[in-house]
């Protein structure tokens, strides 16, 4: 790591607990809303289905991606994304709809652009889609934890050319954490639950 890297670490301030929203991710609305969208989650280990609403998790990830960009603007506009970027992952969000999508090969562990779609169901991945393109994409796994009925969740938002600006992961079994992806500044966010904090970490970018 260069010197600029330690010295931009080191001038990097936490950000606070907590990181987006999770609130009524894993149930069932009390009322039915056609605006939300539900999928029931078949865990290895776990001996029944979960519920995973994918609306919320979707919300919860845009959420996070201001609280993101708002630590950016306090200091640090190389990991800010430019106003066209976040104006159109905000529409794909509030605009886009779900449909029955899963990746037509297998998806790696981090996305950085989405990937060729098949209009096929898929047990692991919903895929939020605007005028035919991904908008956002859900996807789920086992948690770390000892509850196997725990899962492991993460959401990324495209922009409109496809390129992933927005990462977020809930490990219901464990912890939170974010990214906020530029087109050379990437930012990650690590909880640290004893301190309730998320500790920033800047890959590739340079000097304010």
């Amino acid at each position: 790591m260069t010197s600029l890297c330690l010295l931009l670490l080191a001038a990097a301030p936490d950000l606070p607990e907590p990181l987006g929203q999770l609130d009524g991710v894993l149930s069932r609305p009390v009322q039915s809303s056609g605006n939300e969208q539900i999928v029931e989650m078949k865990l290895k280990g776990c001996d029944h289905e979960v519920p995973l609403n994918v609306s919320r998790m979707v919300a919860g990830a845009a959420f996070a991606m201001h609280q993101m960009v708002s630590w950016a603007k306090q200091g640090f506009p190389q990991a800010d994304l430019p106003a066209p970027v976040l104006d159109a992952v905000s529409v794909g969000v509030r605009d886009g709809a779900f449909e029955t999508m899963r990746s037509c090969s297998a998806l790696p562990a981090e996305l950085t652009r989405a990937p060729k779609l098949c209009p096929k169901p898929a047990d692991d991945q919903a895929w939020l889609m605007l005028k035919g393109k991904p908008a956002a994409l859900v996807r789920w796994s086992a948690a770390s934890g000892k509850d196997r009925c725990l899962p492991r969740v993460s959401a990324v938002l495209f922009d409109a050319g496809g390129v992933a600006r927005v990462r977020y992961e809930a490990d219901f079994g464990g912890a939170a954490s974010g990214a906020l992806l530029g087109d050379t500044c990437k930012v990650t966010f690590t909880h640290d639950a004893p301190k309730e904090v998320f500790h920033p970490g800047l890959r590739g970018c340079k000097g304010r």
